[in-house]
């Protein structure tokens, strides 16, 4: 993460009430740094989420583990498993009953994980979330831009690695389910 990321994750933050996260860590930190009062991540590492946890010490915070098999560095699965879709993606939204200000991916399954942020929030009444997502502009990544079709960017980092994405008004949740 470069400090411009980091510039723009504690801007967003700090203006936030609720934050999600796929792929917890550093913003993670950021967001217990900035106390935001209502907070949610999932991860694919349980040794990454105790770590994460012991060090952002909040009890308001809340973790999930999100098990898609065994994983190697940066939560990778080693190998294709079925359970991966419901665990990662979509589980742990389904305990969360409020929509949140911002969620933020950088983890697995990154396009379907901005299309279940934005369900989530439009099943719950907002229709102003905003998105965060790491890696956009990055080489080898240029499937992230399908995104485009149902949001729009609103902001980014210096270097256009991270992005805010907003829902299109004419967009709805069919739209992205489809997507």
């Amino acid at each position: 993460m470069t400090d411009s990321d980091r510039d723009l994750i504690l801007k967003t933050y700090a203006d936030a009430n609720s934050v999600f996260e796929f792929g917890i860590g550093e913003s993670s930190r950021i967001a217990a740094a900035v106390n935001v009062p209502r907070y949610s991540g999932v991860d694919s590492d349980p040794s990454y989420i105790e770590k994460t946890r012991n060090e952002v010490n909040n009890n308001r915070f809340r973790f999930y583990f999100a098990d898609i098999g065994v994983t190697k560095a940066w939560g990778q699965p080693i190998e294709r498993v079925s359970k991966a879709v419901l665990n990662y993606q979509i589980a742990p939204l389904l305990s969360e009953l409020l929509p949140f200000d911002v969620y933020f991916v950088d983890g697995r399954y990154r396009v379907a994980c901005v299309c279940m942020c934005f369900l989530h929030a439009l099943e719950h009444g907002s229709t102003q979330a905003k998105v965060l997502l790491h890696d956009y502009n990055k080489k080898g990544r240029m499937a992230y831009h399908v995104l485009e079709t149902i949001a729009d960017i609103s902001d980014q980092s210096k270097n256009g690695i991270l992005i805010t994405l907003r829902l299109k008004d004419s967009i709805f949740s069919e739209d992205v389910f489809k997507l």
